[in-house]
């Protein structure tokens, strides 16, 4: 009977060590949802949910997830790879430094893109794009993205 429950338990190990260190990070972490991002961008740029430079960014960012397309913030790159330790079929975030200011149009872009790099200097976590959390380390002193189990779901 034991040996089944070690089996068991060594089954679901990974399971289990992504739900402690999800539990540990929302615990010490200032996490500020995507939504939150969104509803702050709009209250400082007057736009409504439904506007059109609103409805464009947002469907284009769903898009580029989708299709795992790079996605252009400022200062900031994401791109996407297949990586075997975190999933087969779907594609997994990083980020690519960008030295250069992008050319953002879209009024609700810019801004989204001030409120992130604000936030990031508070040293809150960013989810900036949908179950897709950006941090900056300490420890390796550079940019980063947490991905929340719920990424893989889709």
């Amino acid at each position: 009977m034991a040996k089944k429950s070690w089996m068991i338990l060594e089954q679901n190990k990974e399971k289990i060590l992504f739900w402690l260190e999800k539990k540990a990070l929302e615990n010490k972490m200032k996490i500020i949802d995507f939504d939150k991002l969104v509803s702050t961008t709009l209250l400082k740029t007057f736009l409504k949910k439904d506007d059109k430079e609103v409805i464009e960014f947002l469907n284009k960012i769903n898009f580029l997830i989708a299709e795992s397309k790079q996605i252009i913030f400022n200062n900031l790159i994401v791109d996407f790879e297949l990586n075997p330790k975190f999933s087969f079929d779907k594609k997994i975030p990083f980020i690519l430094e960008n030295q250069e200011e992008s050319k953002l149009e879209n009024k609700f872009e810019i801004f989204f893109n001030e409120e992130i790099k604000k936030l990031i200097e508070k040293k809150s976590y960013v989810e900036f794009l949908p179950n897709l959390i950006l941090y900056f380390s300490e420890t390796s002193n550079c940019l980063k993205i947490y991905i929340k189990k719920d990424y893989f779901n889709n």
